[in-house]
């Protein structure tokens, strides 16, 4: 169940940075990785099982540049129940509503679109640390 934010959607200047730069490339998308683990953990429910830690991120090369994935591994605890745990909608149980009141965000479903969508502004700030460290 990848979730991928490539960095093709981005400016024409931070586009040319990052082909130009395959180092600090793979580096702004191993950094974008971990943060959207990280956010996508927040926002997943948590009553039952190992969804919460089964998230993983990867990047991989992705036409000239690279991409952050966001994924449930399909060996993981929680691989049959992840999908339909993203995808449908529930009522939240005691342990996730109490995880809710815990991080201070909407915990849910689409835990991985959401991380994504609502962290854009973070996403591009990350990427233009990264790529600026090179350049000091």
């Amino acid at each position: 169940m990848p979730y991928r934010y490539n960095t093709r959607r981005l400016g024409d200047r931070i586009r040319r940075e990052l082909q130009n730069a395959p180092r600090r490339a793979r580096r702004a998308m191993d950094a974008v990785g971990g943060f959207l683990n990280g956010e996508a953990k927040d926002l997943a429910p948590g009553d039952e099982g190992f969804l919460t830690a089964d998230i993983s991120n990867e990047t991989v090369p992705y036409k000239d540049s690279f991409a952050a994935v966001i994924y449930i591994p399909s060996n993981a605890a929680s691989s049959k129940y992840a999908i339909p745990m993203h995808e449908n909608v529930y009522k939240l149980g005691a342990n996730s509503l109490a995880k809710q009141r815990k991080v201070g965000k909407t915990v849910g479903r689409k835990f991985i679109t959401r991380a994504l969508e609502g962290s854009m502004d973070t996403i591009r700030a990350i990427i233009a640390d990264e790529m600026g460290r090179g350049l000091a």
